[in-house]
């Protein structure tokens, strides 16, 4: 990752923030990595209050 690209990903995780979102899901696993890779960056790019998740895996957890 270079910094234009987490750049891009910052925007996004902030964007689906403002929407009163806790959750962002996905489909795309190369987006969950990313994503989840700058979550947990060290140090935080921004104190995010929000988790990535798959979809499928969010569906399974809430058909138990």
């Amino acid at each position: 990752c270079n910094s234009e690209s987490k750049a891009l990903l910052v925007n996004k995780l902030s964007e689906a923030e403002q929407t009163g979102a806790t959750t962002l899901l996905t489909t795309c696993t190369k987006c969950l990595a990313h994503l989840s890779c700058v979550l947990n960056e060290k140090p935080p790019l921004k104190d995010f209050q929000i988790e990535v998740q798959d979809f499928t895996v969010f569906l399974a957890e809430k058909l138990m």
